[in-house]
């Protein structure tokens, strides 16, 4: 394994093991979704002030810092779109989110021992491989019919994978690495605000059901067109 792998292998579990326990704390002592938004927004916004401000500074503690506010804030994102499922802290939940933690650290160990074996392609793979899961991810999540179980997986995948492309894209100096591994973490940190955000104003709470009994189908042979003799212009 390379030193780039490792650094962002590192980063990658801290930063999913900081969210996840502030998942759990944001189930445990807050009860409205908004207030988690609130509070997870607050720390995004600090996380991106405190690295636009030491945009120049070459400290590993200014890194540090600013991943440890977007993994918190993402956490409390997380948080704000399963409160209103009365998600509780019993036994299953934590199985199945100790099961979603352990597949996302087994997957990206996977991707990374592909990509630094791989001299072409490495760049579609990508794209290819992310697209994939994140499209199978939310197609259960959405017609799955177990939204805390299918979402929590999502939320894992999607923080994990996210954490691909600071393994992938040229860095020369540790600097460099750092920068993209602190910008990685305010782009997962924003999206999944942005998610909880969109999840909250529709009022889904990440059921597809009303979308599902909201999209009308028809068989094309039983449609009422075909009893017209002429189809209306346009």
């Amino acid at each position: 394994m390379s030193d780039k792998f490792r650094i962002c292998f590192g980063t990658m579990a801290a930063f999913l093991l900081g969210a996840d326990l502030v998942l759990c704390a944001g189930l445990a002592l807050l009860e409205n979704p908004w207030t988690a938004l609130g509070i997870g927004a607050a720390l995004l916004i600090a996380a991106g002030g405190l690295a636009f401000a030491f945009r120049r500074s070459e400290e590993l503690w200014q890194t540090v810092l600013t991943i440890a506010l977007a993994a918190a804030g993402c956490g409390l994102g997380m948080a704000a779109c399963l409160i209103p499922l009365d998600v509780s802290l019993s036994g299953p939940f934590a199985l199945r989110l100790l099961a979603a933690f352990g597949g996302t650290l087994v997957l990206y160990l996977a991707y990374g021992l592909i990509a630094e074996r791989m001299e072409h392609g490495l760049k579609w793979f990508t794209f290819a491989l992310v697209g994939l899961l994140w499209t199978a991810a939310v197609l259960l999540w959405v017609f799955g019919g177990r939204p805390e179980l299918w979402g929590l997986i999502f939320f894992q995948l999607f923080l994990g994978l996210l954490f691909v492309f600071p393994l992938i894209i040229r860095a020369e100096e540790i600097t460099t690495l750092r920068r993209n591994l602190a910008l990685s973490s305010l782009t997962i940190a924003f999206l999944v605000l942005l998610i909880a955000l969109i999840i909250l104003t529709e009022g889904e709470a990440l059921d597809g059901g009303e979308l599902i009994e909201g999209f009308s189908v028809e068989s094309p042979g039983k449609s009422r067109l075909n009893r017209r003799k002429t189809l209306p212009p346009g």
